[in-house]
């Protein structure tokens, strides 16, 4: 096609390559999103290497003949020369960043936000978009643990809307945790390996339960009460396991919240170690 030759050779100079380099511009955009249709007018716009006529925020002409006379008198030109002219560039990113949060990507959100905001600081759109975002975004980063991250977050998401509520009790939240934390350390600096060993063994618990309703289901259909019997002798382990993780459970939340008894000192029946009991 003759719009396909003038895109793979454009000549800048000529006018019907302008003509065809929009029509088939228009044409791959056709149907699709607004923000994809302002993307195709500003690659129609650098093939073209034309000069444009801007009235109230609005692209009214262009072309590479544009002004080939001189401006008109009292207009005020902008030479543009080795720069890019991308219309819709904000509404670009403030779509995309859209489009991330609806597929739950906050991190490719909380990015595209922020370029668009690179491009316009006062937009409305973005800022708040960039708000959402990178408070979701210190969301996850605080219950992964990692305080520092979410408190960066909170920093740049509040330089936007210092007086967000969702900002300043996310920001509060981790605070708190942060001076908790340190006070664990402090009681029981090993808190983390017994905690991981604790959830191992609740999460062991889910298994034994499916066992269970594995031998219930399976009696389904043989009608075999061994498999009513296997349940039973499960449930039974099954309570003991819990008996033994609750007793350890217990345990653990003295020790982070008092720290480890010195040798001698441990009162009758606290537990100096959560190793699984027998």
């Amino acid at each position: 096609m003759e719009s396909e030759k003038s895109l793979n050779s454009p000549d800048l100079a000529g006018t019907t390559n302008v003509a065809n380099a929009t029509a088939a511009m228009n044409a791959s955009a056709q149907g699709g999103p607004r923000w994809l249709r302002w993307v195709m007018l500003a690659f129609t716009l650098v093939i073209a290497a034309a000069s444009l006529l801007g009235l109230i925020g609005k692209i009214a002409d262009f072309g590479p003949t544009l002004f080939a006379s001189g401006a008109p008198y009292g207009i005020e030109s902008v030479d543009c020369r080795d720069l890019y002219l991308a219309p819709g560039i904000v509404d670009t990113r403030v779509h995309q960043g859209d489009d991330a949060l609806a597929r739950g990507n906050v991190a490719d959100a909380e990015l595209s936000y922020r370029l668009a905001l690179k491009v316009d600081p006062a937009d409305a759109r973005a800022r708040e978009g960039f708000v959402g975002a990178a408070a979701s975004l210190a969301q996850l980063q605080f219950e992964k643990g990692d305080f520092e991250a979410a408190a960066g977050s909170i920093a740049e998401a509040s330089a936007y809307d210092p007086e967000s509520v969702r900002i300043i009790a996310l920001r509060s939240a981790i605070e708190n945790a942060r001076l908790k934390r340190e006070i664990v350390i402090s009681n029981y600096p090993t808190y983390k390996l017994a905690g991981q060993q604790l959830q191992k063994a609740y999460a062991a618990l889910d298994d034994s339960n499916k066992a269970i309703l594995k031998s219930l289901k399976r009696f389904d259909y043989t009608y075999d009460t061994q498999d009513l019997t296997k349940a039973i002798k499960a449930s039974y382990d099954l309570q003991q396991d819990l008996a033994r993780n609750l007793n350890r459970l217990v345990a653990y939340r003295g020790l982070v919240e008092s720290g480890t008894p010195v040798k001698g000192d441990a009162p009758a029946g606290t537990a100096g170690s959560l190793l699984p009991l027998p």
